[in-house]
Order: structure tokens, then C-alpha cells, then sequence
């Protein structure tokens, strides 16, 4: 496959200056399927932004591998794996070693990944650093997945789609998409499990900083890329075939029962590492939100999907059910959990009592 080459005028800082565009050479791919502990019964941890290394990000490993404890099939990460941008030309041994400490925290078993922007250089759309990501998790045995910007794996009970959504947010024609790009989606049409879950960076819809697809901010404040390319791909080929998606981006824990009026849920828990507030201008009803750090577990069986959410310290505070013929509903003893309040530093300070307690120590 040989894709167009682009161009790109930004913005940045008051500079402007024009840069080559996105021509992957690791387009499309399968990963291994896990194995699982049953046929019956899916398990599987979700987490996003978790590339920051100090306090927060060991604590929070430390209570979802504990959550997960013989428990999770797999975990999750849906990008931002290793801020500030990702594996730099020069320091890739460094780095990769970073990566692999910062991984290693959690629950041990398949690691499947996609990438965040601050995977990339943050503000330029080349490939450099996204594409020495993708080499790293592709030599790394069977533990660590995701060394294609698309890719697809089967458990007995659901269907995983991968989406590097950077690659989709910084495309500039989004009706020019590579056959690779073409064939990924025609997956997701034809998946037969009783569930399709997708999982990707960026959220469509939020009501944290970075706000809506088609309209995203970085930090509440200017655009670098909107993200209606990423939206229109999304509305055509993932939005009316996915029960449930999953993202970050956003450093807050959110719920959507409902997307654009479709029956696909989106899940955000981009808290892993960093944490932001709502919103200054939210416009998305939400049935969960709680703006602090914490994580998911998704369970799934032949009849029903189930999402719990989890507080800093491991403890669930939201859970909703949906079955396959029925909408989500909040579980008792819960209901609808939307917090406004910003529970950002006193979660930071929290974990980072108990960080000091324990002698946690950075990864070297």
C-alpha cells in the first residue's frame, strides 16, 4: 500500500510552518488471540494515559492489578502510553526500557495497545515516533500487543478492534482512505461474537477539556487538529456496528450510554497518570462522570456487557448493564453517578501518601 502523501499548514504558538504528512508503513494487522480463563466469561481491565511515571501511575497499577487479581483476561491501555512523546529518535533504548518498566506494573497477562497523541511528536503529524512504538510492541514476545495502527483480535464472546486515532485526527482528506484502512473497517461489519468492542485515543464525545470530536481544544484553549476526519470516519464504520468503545485522551472517567444517538456506548478512563476537571463549556449528557483518576473493568457474557468504574483507591463507585437485546442501565446500589467536582489533587496527594509509605521509586 502506498499512501498519499499530505501536507499540513498549523498553527502553532503564532509560528506556521509546513511538514509532510502520515504515509504508515505498519497499517493494518492481527493480533494474537488471548486465551481466556472461560468461554463464558470475559474480563478485561481498561486504562489510558498511564505514560506519566511518579506516584500516581505506580498507585493506580498497583490497585487495578489488585482489582484484577486472577480475575482479568487482558488489559487495555488506550494510549498516551509514554508522555512526553513517546520513543525519541536517539534515546529509543532509554525509552523503550521506560515503557516496559512503566507496563510491567500492571496485571500480568496480554497487554493490547494503541497509540496516543503524546506517542507521536505532539505537534507534528509524522510517523517517526508512532512507528518506533509500533516496532518495540511488535519484538516483544507475548505479552505486549499492537505493533499496527489498526488491528483486530477474537476472544469466544467478543470482537476487539484497535484504532491508531491519531492517524485518523491528523489526516487532512478523510475521503482518500487507504485500502488497508478499508479492509479494517469491513471487519468490524463482518464480526460475528456476540459483542464488538473498539478502542482507540480519542473520545467522540466529552465533556472534559479537550471536548468533542470536530471540535477538540488542547488544554480548553486552542486547536491544533479538530477531529472531523477521525468523527466522519467513526460515524461511517464503527459507530453502527460497535456495542461499546473505548478511549482516553481526556484525563477523567466518563460513561455514555448513548453516541450520536446510536446504540454504542463510549467509555473514557484517560486518568491513568494525569487528571484534569470538566469542561468549562460541556454539552454531553453523560451517565457517569467523575473527574479524578481511577479505571475500568468490562465484563461481557453471551447475554449481557457490564462496565464498573474505580475510584483512585480501588474501590467502585459506578457500574451499568446492557443485554444484548436491552438498553444500558446503572446498577444498584449506584444509579447515575455524574460528579462535577474536581477530584483531581486530592486523589494526586492520596496516592502520593501512600506512594511514600511503600518506597515506591521511579523506573530507571
Amino acid at each position: 500500500m502506498k499512501a498519499p502523501v499530505l501536507t499540513l499548514s498549523l498553527a502553532v504558538a503564532g509560528c506556521t510552518t509546513t511538514v509532510a504528512g502520515l504515509s504508515p508503513r505498519r497499517a493494518t494487522g492481527a493480533a494474537s488471540s488471548p486465551e481466556t480463563k472461560s468461554e463464558d466469561r470475559l474480563r478485561f481491565a481498561v486504562i489510558a494515559d498511564t505514560g506519566r511515571d511518579g506516584p500516581v501511575q505506580r498507585q493506580l497499577a498497583i490497585r487495578l492489578r489488585e482489582t484484577c487479581d486472577g480475575k482479568c483476561d487482558f488489559t487495555v491501555f488506550m494510549g498516551d502510553n509514554l508522555y512526553y512523546a513517546g520513543i525519541r529518535p536517539g534515546y529509543e533504548e532509554e525509552d523503550e526500557k521506560k515503557l516496559a518498566c512503566l507496563l510491567s506494573r500492571y496485571p500480568k497477562g496480554p497487554k493490547f495497545l494503541v497509540l496516543g497523541n503524546h506517542d507521536y511528536d505532539p505537534a507534528y503529524p509524522d510517523l517517526g515516533r508512532a512507528e518506533a512504538q509500533l516496532r518495540f510492541l511488535g519484538e516483544d514476545g507475548d505479552e505486549f500487543h499492537g505493533e499496527h495502527h489498526f488491528y483486530s483480535f477474537d476472544t469466544p464472546l467478543a470482537s476487539f478492534f484497535g484504532l491508531d486515532t491519531n492517524y485518523l485526527v491528523r489526516r487532512i482528506r478523510p475521503d482518500e482512505e487507504p485500502k488497508a484502512l478499508r479492509d479494517f473497517a469491513t471487519g468490524i461489519v463482518e464480526a460475528d461474537t456476540p459483542w464488538v468492542i473498539a478502542f482507540g485515543h480519542h473520545p467522540l464525545r466529552s465533556n472534559g477539556v479537550h471536548g468533542n470530536a470536530g471540535g477538540y481544544l488542547e488544554g480548553d484553549r486552542y486547536r491544533l487538529w479538530r477531529g472531523g476526519g477521525y468523527r466522519s470516519f467513526m460515524l461511517e464504520n464503527v459507530v453502527p456496528h460497535a456495542h461499546l468503545y473505548l478511549s482516553g485522551h481526556d484525563h477523567s472517567l466518563q460513561f455514555y450510554d448513548r453516541v450520536y444517538g446510536s446504540g454504542m456506548a463510549q467509555l473514557i478512563a484517560g486518568s491513568g497518570s494525569k487528571c484534569n476537571a470538566r469542561s468549562s463549556n460541556p454539552g454531553n449528557e453523560a451517565m457517569m462522570e467523575r473527574y479524578g483518576n481511577g479505571y475500568s473493568i468490562v465484563e461481557a457474557t453471551s447475554s449481557e456487557l457490564t462496565v464498573r468504574f474505580y475510584r483512585f483507591d480501588g474501590e467502585p463507585f459506578f457500574a451499568a448493564r446492557r443485554g444484548r437485546r436491552s438498553p444500558w442501565k446503572p446498577l444498584k446500589p449506584w444509579g447515575r453517578a455524574v460528579d462535577l467536582r474536581n477530584h483531581c489533587s486530592e486523589d494526586a496527594l492520596r496516592l502520593e501518601a501512600v506512594d511514600d509509605a511503600a518506597g515506591g521509586t521511579d523506573c530507571q
